[in-house]
């Protein structure tokens, strides 16, 4: 019996219409015949090749993340922004064989990544210029062996439904009990990945119109240290585990200090009345700007207000 049934669905909840168009195109598409006149046809040759390209994306995708992922592993990528470099040089960085090197470099350039000025020699491609001067980016590319780890049977991985761990979800496990070396390599990862964030953040809202906020998961205080640069007033403040508040305090103090402590808690303080009653936002926001909420706000906080107190 299908899942439909199952559940107690028929192909009745689909449109008739709709079964009958979805099936004749996509009998149309599976056409040879259909495809060999489409790659002839001058007015729909373009589209035929750009569906044609994309289709191959999806064969390839995880080939593409893996080379991206060794040329950043390998220094690659910072090698070619120094200017013209050849296979012996990437293999005297990087520790490959020359031939392995010469393969990573043409795969780089089939992705745009490095570009051939000469022959044997090459540089940053337009992709690859764009995505080096990324730091967060480069970030979470490095970051990504956890993903492709998890990913590598990917049957197996839906079968345990999440019912087991994951290399990915133990990183991300954010928790009172996080020992200080993996809350240290979560929040410099968000602190690699947070000015493309606060740059979006800044240039869509006025922080300034505000007096004080408080970063809630506020890691290691990029965030508050990119505000701070642009609104110099607004008395800041960070909001993290223990081990995190550590980095902050130790990051923000040698900048010149913060008009608020680092406040160490955890995520049972998260719902704590004071913080609440002073938030804008409730509790499941990311950041708080501190002042008196709004008439819906404020509705959003009460049942998280009730929590705190009991």
């Amino acid at each position: 019996m299908s899942i439909n049934h199952e559940r107690g669905f028929g192909t009745s909840q689909v449109p008739a219409w709709r079964r009958r168009w979805v099936a004749w195109r996509n009998g149309v598409m599976a056409s040879a015949g259909f495809q060999a006149w489409a790659a002839r046809l001058p007015l729909v040759s373009w589209i035929a090749r750009r569906r044609a390209g994309e289709a191959f994306d999806l064969v390839a995708g995880f080939c593409y993340s893996q080379v991206l992922l060794a040329a950043v592993q390998v220094g690659l990528l910072d090698r070619l922004r120094e200017g013209p470099c050849d296979a012996a040089g990437l293999a005297l960085l990087s520790g490959l064989s020359e031939a392995a090197s010469l393969r990573l470099l043409r795969a780089a350039a089939a992705l745009d990544l490095a570009e051939a000025v000469a022959p044997g020699w090459w540089m940053l491609g337009q992709r690859g210029a764009a995505l080096q001067a990324n730091l967060g980016a480069l970030a979470m590319v490095r970051h990504h062996t956890l993903l492709y780890a998890d990913l590598a049977d990917p049957v197996a991985l839906l079968c345990r439904d999440r019912a087991e761990p994951t290399a990915l979800s133990a990183f991300w496990h954010y928790a009172a009990d996080a020992p200080a070396p993996e809350a240290s390599a979560y929040s410099a990862l968000m602190a690699s990945s947070q000015a493309m964030v606060a740059q979006q953040a800044l240039g869509a809202y006025r922080f300034a119109r505000h007096r004080r906020l408080l970063d809630v998961g506020g890691g290691h205080g990029a965030f508050v240290s990119a505000v701070r640069a642009a609104c110099p007033a607004l008395d800041l403040g960070v909001f993290d585990l223990p081990p995190v508040i550590a980095g902050a305090a130790a990051r923000l103090g040698g900048a010149g200090g913060m008009r608020w402590p680092c406040i160490p808690a955890t995520f049972s303080t998260m719902r704590c009345r004071k913080a609440m009653i002073a938030s804008r936002w409730c509790g499941c926001c990311t950041i708080m700007m501190m002042r008196p909420a709004c008439r819906c706000c404020r509705r959003c906080a009460a049942p998280c207000r009730q929590a705190g107190d009991s």
